[in-house]
């Protein structure tokens, strides 16, 4: 399932490309980018929504027409096709984001939650830090292996590591 197709009770699959991190972040350096984040997932709210809303329009077509909605012949084959290229258009609008979340060096983890990973070093270990929105500031970390349901305070004395 490509990401922009999954629904607020999926995992949202980034198809994000393995490898090394774009970069290493403090707590504060993260925390920095907490607005821009902020304002890139309000754009993917309304991205997502009307995405939704383009699925349940095209999911309607098919299913009252079936696959002769697909015929040029078929009287509602104009109004499908124009979905079809809006959903097209929305799906590029939400690449985009995603891939300018990517560019900070952070990990979007869900778009729908707001989860966003940045790599980082605590404690001698590496770690994700682990941003969800609404909060003020990168506050919590998680190894890859927990994920978000392992997240932990960071510490204190880890502040200072990059």
């Amino acid at each position: 399932m490509d990401w922009a197709e999954a629904t607020m009770d999926e995992p949202a699959d980034l198809q994000m490309a393995p490898g090394p991190p774009a970069r290493l972040f403090t707590p504060e350096e993260a925390s920095a980018l907490v607005p821009t984040l902020e304002a890139i997932l309000r754009r993917m709210d309304l991205e997502l929504a009307r995405q939704r809303e383009l699925k349940e329009l095209i999911e309607d077509q098919e299913a009252y027409w079936g696959p002769a909605v697909r015929e040029p012949t078929n009287p509602d084959h104009g109004t499908y096709a124009q979905l079809l290229r809006e959903l097209e258009d929305v799906r590029t609008f939400l690449e985009r984001d995603a891939e300018e979340i990517r560019r900070l060096g952070c990990e979007l983890k869900d778009p729908y939650l707001g989860l966003v990973d940045f790599h980082a070093w605590v404690g001698g270990d590496r770690v994700l830090l682990c941003w969800q929105r609404g909060e003020r500031q990168v506050s919590h970390y998680h190894t890859r292996e927990a994920g978000y349901a392992g997240r932990k305070p960071i510490p204190r004395d880890a502040r200072a590591e990059s």
